[in-house]
This record gives structure tokens, C-alpha cells and sequence, in this order.
């Protein structure tokens, strides 16, 4: 062998690669900028999370006779206690009469059987009444944990403690940590106090027993133990499926010159492009399937070798696959759009790596201590379907966030889907040319029409904006709506027309249709909400749900005047969404047929009220405004009907005489008369909307 040759090729190659720019910024610049900024970030994250939680008021249940000064104590160190609450009143008479005993102590680690003994006590603690009884309330999160004091203190002057609390959750956990350094400082308090006195009895220099059971049951446990790196790994490596299957059927065909081949047939760009994302979209999801399937399998043998019994059932993993799929589309869409901008594969590596790294890091949040999934972090790419994973694992996972991960992993996968298809329009590029950005999106083009993938684009734009902006905690709720309305709906609808150049009227159908109509219109506002709530009879909404909306319709205040709360609450919604979900997008939809356009945008009117309980009402509403808008031509039928819709929604919790009436009759619901009635109310609008149209 030649070392002068191998030095030569070794020299030319080291040259080349120093000479690119993208491998140099992959190679140096990104690890320098990456790590430090994923490490910091999550160390001060979790940092901010250890503070917010030491400082935060521990809701705690006393159950038992409150010791002298104990209350007083636990209510300086920021405890909030409430004694004897929730406490079943057999199971309370039970332990004033002294029937329960302390648990059993944990073994020595020494103790070879130390695992079987301590998983024996676990189950037996886990049948304990006093356990049975508090497992709801901590689970449910009315309290962080539950303190139990046994009577007997007074004959040894030993008290025996019991705190229960789930292992499972952070502020559990920590707050069972916080219990034990107050309740040590009162053993150290009661020491001081009987050194002094004279006269000991036995049990007085122990002060104090405590014992502490988990209320977590074993699948939750179990669920948890899976949940802290199975959502990463799931995403990091389903989306390395992906990743390469993209680069080669983009990158790899440009090096190979097959791409121009592909073109010369014929076919269309969204054709091209709908073919390739599905198939990476199909491998991508089939290697999650397997890494699910071995994950699962692998967990429940070892939990079965530690006899630990079965972990965790075939129908959580079937859930987790199903919420793999929205985030799987959004990688899969977006590896698609980065690797036609390559020149070749390993120009194509570089280029989706960082963008590979980007996306799923930050769905490492799972793997720090308290992070849970919350109406917060809906909407973060990626991270919220991590999350929604770790909370299907533990059994914590809500209808509503279940709702809105997948409504907007979806909507993020939509826009990425819509990149794709936009990149692959550029001929230029699919040959290995270049483009702008400008070029790239078409701004300045002069645009005819609105298109449904812009109208698409659009209500995924607005719905991510609409999230984020109304969890804005520093805005008064009187201002925050309105903002909501004409600046996150209205707005962008707005912007779009002129930046498009297209005509606002023509675009938004803010033509005057008549009058016949505006009386449908009418109709249809007064009676659509009352014959949608039959739906409300078949999926009742939790209580929560209806309490948090009745504040939405008072702006949570009583002061307010109840022509600001009609202004914002009813007028604002009925001129903002009906110009975004009828002008624009059932506009641009309307070359797909009539039923098509109503039923999309009435679809996507409902998805934007982010609730599964009110989707059905809602969809019902937007497909009775979608029909006026089809038959009028006009935005301004659905305005008014939207308008009066909502305001009889606050006319029921505002007008006493209303309001009186369904208290003084316990109504959870309409009258079923009522609903009747309005449905004929309703079907008479309609009709008068359609019987004008065919006399024209």
C-alpha cells in the first residue's frame, strides 16, 4: 500500500468536506448550539419546576384526631389542611374506635427476599381500607395525599402516622417528601418538649411513628415506569424510519437523474407527492407497529420474570399506535419537503438531520420529573403527542386533550402535507435548480380564487394562533375575547385576502341576498341551538365543562354590562368565524359540490370549538349556517343566525326570569319541548332560504 496515495485521497476528501458548508454547520456549529441549549433549557426547566413546587400550598387530608400543634404546623409550612373531608363515615367510626393498626414496616435492603416482601406489602397495603378510600381522591387530584393519624398517642405518647399518596405523580410524591421533614420536625418538637418533663413512659422517646403506602395501583405503576422513555424512543425511531425513506425517494432519485424521468410522465406534482408520502408515511408507521409490539412484549416478559405480574394490556398499546399516526404524517410530510431542496443523499442527510433533531427533542420532556401533559403543551408539536403517550400509560389521559393532540397534530401534519405539495409544484427544484423563498410560497402572485389547501392552510394557521393566544393569562377575559376574535381570526383572514390581491367582497360574499334570507337567518339563530341540544341527551358534557362555559358567557365577571358581554360573546363570534369558516373556507370549498363544502366546514367550524362534548351541537349549528351560506351567496344570513344563537346561549345565564327557571326546575337540559319546537323553528328557516333560491 501507498501511503503517498492514501495521504493524497485522504487530503482531497478532508478538503471537500471542509468546503461544505452544510457539513460543516451539521458537523461543528449545530452540536455547539444544540446540546448546550437542549441541556440548559431542560436543567433550568426542571429547576423552575422544583421551586414552583416548594412553594406551592400541598392540598393534604387529615383523617383522625388532629395532635396538639400538629395542625398549626403543617399550615406554616404552606400545607392546606382539611380535616376529616371525604372521609366515609363508617370507615371515619372505625377509626376513632382504634380498628386500624400502622402498616407493616418495608424490609432491610439486606433481606435477601427484600423485593417479594416489600411487593407483598404493597398489595396487601393496596386492599387497606383507609387506601381503597383515598385512592379516588389522590388519583382524581382533590388532594396530593392523605395523612392518617391512629388514636393511641395518649396511653405510650407514640403517635402512629399513615400517609398515602401516588408514586406516580411529581407533586404527590414531593409532597409525601415535604410531610415527612414537617412531620419529623414535630417528632423533634414533641423530644424537646418530654425531656424537659419529668415522669417518662414507655414510647415517649419515639414521639412518633409514621409509615407511608402508595395508592397508585400496580397497572399505574407499571404504566409509569414504561412511560418516562417509551414515548421518545417511539418517536425517535419511527421517525428514523422515515427519515431515510424520504431522503432516498427525494435526494437519491435527483442523484440517480430518475426524478426527471418521473417527470416526463404523465402525471401531476400532487400526484408525485401524495404517492411518496404515502408509502413513507405506511413504512414509517409499520416500524412503529413493530417497535410497539417488541416494546411491549419485552416490558411485559420482564415484569413477568420479576413477578410483577402483567404490566400493561394489548388495548393501551393499540391507543398509543393510534396517536403515533397524526405526528407520524407531520414527520413523514416534512423529511418529503427538506429532501428535494438536496442536491444528492448525503446532501439530503444533512439537510433533514438537524431538522430530525429538532423535532424530536424536544419530546425528551417526557423524561423529566413532573412534566405532564395540560391544555398548555396541546399544541406543541410533537411534545403533545409524547405527553398524551405518558398519560395513556398511567391512565391519566383526558377525552378533551385526547381531543385536541390529535386535532392539532393534525393540523400540523396538514400544513406539512401542503408544504410538500407546494415544493413539489417547482419543477426547478425536483431537477436540482434553485428557488426563493418568495418564489417558493408565490407572494406577490396575482390569485383568481382562494383554494381549498390555502383555506386548509389557513383554518390550521388560525387554529394554532386561536390556542396559543387565549391562554394568555395577563389579559382581562372582557379584552381577551375580543382580541381573540378580530385579531387571531378575523386578522389573518383579512391579511391573507390583500397580501393574495384578491377582491374582499367577491372573496368573502359580503353581499346583501335579500331579504327572505335574512329572515331564515333569523329562524335559524333562534331555534338551531335549542334542536342541537337533543344531541346533549345522548353525550352529556361534565359538569366542569358547562361551569367553565357559563364563565366564558359572563366574562367570569358580574359587573360587566351585559351589552359588552353580547358584543363579545355574541356579536364578535358571528361576524370574526363566519367570515373565516363560511367566507373564506366554505368559499374556497365550494367547487367541491354543495354537501362537500357544508359538511367541511361545518366539520372544521366544530373542531375549532376544541371539545369533544360540544362537537356534535356545534357541527349540527355549522351545517344549518353552511346550508344558509350555499343558498344565499351571502356571509351575512350565517352572521346573524351565529349572532343570536350565542346570544340566547347568554340570555339563558343572564336574564334572571331564564336563569330562576331552570334552577327553580333543576333542568340539566332544554325542555324536550323546546328542542322539538326549535327543530321546527329551524326546518322552516331552511326551508324559506332554498324555496327563494328556486324562485330566482
Amino acid at each position: 500500500m501507498r501511503r503517498s496515495i492514501v495521504r493524497a485521497i485522504y487530503l482531497k476528501e478532508l478538503r471537500e468536506t471542509l468546503r461544505d458548508r452544510r457539513t460543516i454547520t451539521f458537523m461543528l456549529v449545530l452540536p455547539l448550539l444544540l446540546y448546550p441549549m437542549l441541556i440548559i433549557g431542560m436543567s433550568r426547566f426542571q429547576q423552575n419546576l422544583e421551586k414552583e413546587s416548594a412553594q406551592r400550598t400541598a392540598k393534604v387530608l387529615l383523617w383522625g384526631e388532629p395532635a396538639p400543634g400538629l395542625l398549626e404546623l403543617l399550615r406554616s409550612r404552606n400545607f392546606d389542611v382539611a380535616v376529616n373531608q371525604y372521609l366515609p363515615g363508617g370507615l371515619g367510626e372505625r377509626l376513632r374506635m382504634g380498628e386500624f393498626s400502622q402498616f407493616e414496616p418495608y424490609p432491610d435492603a439486606e433481606d435477601p427476599d427484600a423485593d417479594k416482601k416489600m411487593e407483598e406489602l404493597r398489595d396487601k397495603a393496596s386492599n387497606h381500607p383507609l387506601a381503597v378510600a383515598a385512592r379516588p381522591l389522590v388519583l382524581d387530584r382533590k388532594t396530593d395525599a392523605v395523612l392518617v393519624l391512629l388514636p393511641g398517642g395518649a396511653k405510650d405518647g407514640k403517635q402512629e402516622v399513615m400517609i398515602l399518596f401516588d408514586s406516580v405523580r411529581q407533586d404527590s410524591r414531593r409532597v409525601r417528601g415535604r410531610l415527612g421533614t414537617a412531620l419529623d420536625e414535630y417528632r423533634k418538637q414533641l423530644l424537646r418538649a418530654r425531656e424537659e418533663s419529668s415522669g417518662l413512659e414507655k414510647g415517649f422517646t419515639a414521639g412518633l411513628g409514621m409509615e407511608s403506602r402508595d395508592v397508585a395501583p400496580k397497572l399505574r405503576r407499571s404504566g409509569f415506569s414504561v412511560s418516562i422513555t417509551l414515548p421518545f424512543v417511539l418517536l425517535a425511531i419511527s421517525a428514523t424510519a422515515g427519515f431515510y425513506r424520504a431522503v432516498e425517494t427525494t435526494a437519491g432519485e435527483k442523484e440517480r437523474n430518475t426524478m426527471q424521468t418521473l417527470l416526463c410522465a404523465p402525471v401531476r406534482p400532487l400526484e408525485i407527492v401524495v404517492g411518496k408520502f404515502a408509502a413513507i408515511a405506511t413504512i414509517t408507521l409499520i416500524a412503529a407497529a413493530a417497535n410497539i409490539t417488541s416494546l411491549g412484549l419485552t416490558f411485559n416478559n420482564v415484569s413477568r420474570q420479576m413477578s410483577q405480574g402483567s404490566s400493561l394490556g394489548p388495548s393501551q398499546y393499540v391507543l398509543v399506535f393510534v396517536v403515533l399516526v397524526p405526528v407520524t404524517f407531520l414527520t413523514s410530510a416534512l423529511f418529503l419537503a427538506i429532501g428535494v431542496f438536496a442536491k444528492d443523499f448525503r446532501d439530503g442527510q444533512n439537510l433533514a438531520t438537524p431538522v430530525m433533531m429538532l423535532t424530536m427533542m424536544p419530546a425528551a420532556v417526557t423524561m423529566l420529573p413532573g412534566v405532564e401533559a395540560n391544555m398548555y403543551t396541546v399544541f406543541l408539536p410533537c411534545v403533545n403527542v409524547a405527553l398524551l403517550i405518558k398519560a395513556l400509560l398511567v391512565g391519566e389521559a383526558q377525552p378533551d386533550f385526547i381531543f385536541l393532540t390529535l386535532v392539532s397534530s393534525a393540523a400540523y401534519a396538514t400544513l406539512a402535507l401542503l408544504f410538500a405539495a407546494r415544493v413539489f409544484e417547482r419543477e426547478n427544484l425536483l431537477t436540482g435548480g434553485k428557488d426563493t423563498f418568495r418564489g417558493l410560497f408565490g407572494f406577490g402572485d396575482k390569485r383568481r380564487e382562494v383554494t381549498p389547501s390555502m383555506a386548509f392552510a389557513m383554518f390550521c394557521g388560525v387554529l394554532v394562533l386561536l390556542f396559543y393566544g387565549s391562554t394568555v393569562p395577563k389579559i382581562d377575559i372582557r379584552f381577551l375575547l375580543v382580541v381573540t376574535q378580530y385579531g387571531m381570526i378575523l386578522a389573518p383572514v383579512v391579511l391573507a385576502v390583500l397580501a393574495m390581491k384578491l377582491p374582499v367582497k367577491e372573496t368573502l360574499s359580503l353581499r346583501w341576498p335579500g331579504w327572505r334570507p335574512m329572515v331564515a337567518g333569523v329562524l335559524v339563530g333562534l331555534s338551531a341551538g335549542s334542536a342541537a341540544s337533543l344531541t346533549l341527551r345522548l353525550l352529556p358534557p361534565p359538569e366542569s365543562l358547562a361551569k367553565s362555559l357559563q364563565k366564558v358567557m359572563m366574562l367570569d365577571r358580574v359587573d360587566i354590562p351585559i351589552a359588552w358581554i353580547l358584543f363579545a360573546v355574541s356579536i364578535s363570534p358571528g361576524i370574526c368565524e363566519e367570515l373565516l369558516f363560511r367566507g373564506f373556507m366554505q368559499g374556497a370549498f365550494r367547487k367541491l359540490g354543495m354537501w362537500a363544502s357544508i359538511g367541511l366546514s361545518a366539520f372544521l367550524f366544530a373542531v375549532a370549538h376544541a371539545s369533544i362534548y360540544r362537537m356534535m351541537p356545534v357541527l349540527l349549528l355549522g351545517l344549518a349556517i353552511g346550508w344558509l351560506f350555499w343558498h344565499s351567496k351571502s356571509v351575512l344570513p350565517g352572521m346573524v343566525a351565529h349572532a343570536l344563537n350565542n346570544g340566547l346561549a347568554v340570555a339563558v345565564i343572564s336574564v334572571p326570569a331564564i336563569r330562576d327557571y331552570f334552577v327553580k326546575n333543576k333542568l340539566q337540559f332544554l325542555p324536550l319541548e323546546w328542542s322539538l319546537a326549535g327543530l321546527v323553528v329551524c326546518g322552516v328557516g331552511l326551508w324559506l332560504v332554498v324555496s327563494r333560491n328556486e324562485s330566482a
